[in-house]
């Protein structure tokens, strides 16, 4: 049993320094990294406007649809006036009397 626990008391003993001869992997590049995001996300895009799903920017279709949901809205929705400020009351403040919505008690 003495012999067991000898064994691997030098075991970690001496694998300590043989993973430290090892030299750590190099994180790849940043650039790399967005240069593969960048193109995984433009297949992404080319994908889904093959298949229909998004429209070029600037198309006819999207201008019409855009004027026609603005004219919509306009005549929907009615001029709305101007907020007006609520009135600001600088009056005495009575603190002989508890504060209504003190829920300590």
């Amino acid at each position: 049993m003495k012999r067991f626990v000898g064994i691997l008391l030098s075991g970690l003993l001496l694998v300590q320094p043989g993973l430290a001869l090892t030299p750590a992997p190099a994180p790849p590049e940043p650039d790399a990294q967005r240069s593969e995001v960048s193109d995984e996300l433009g297949a992404f895009v080319r994908q889904a406007l093959d298949k229909g799903l998004l429209d070029p920017v600037g198309t006819a279709r999207d201008r019409e649809a855009a004027a026609r949901e603005a004219a919509e809205s306009a005549a929907i929705e009615p001029p709305r006036p101007a907020a007006a400020k609520p009135p600001v009351t600088s009056g005495p403040i009575d603190c002989s009397q508890p504060y209504p919505l003190d829920f300590a008690e």
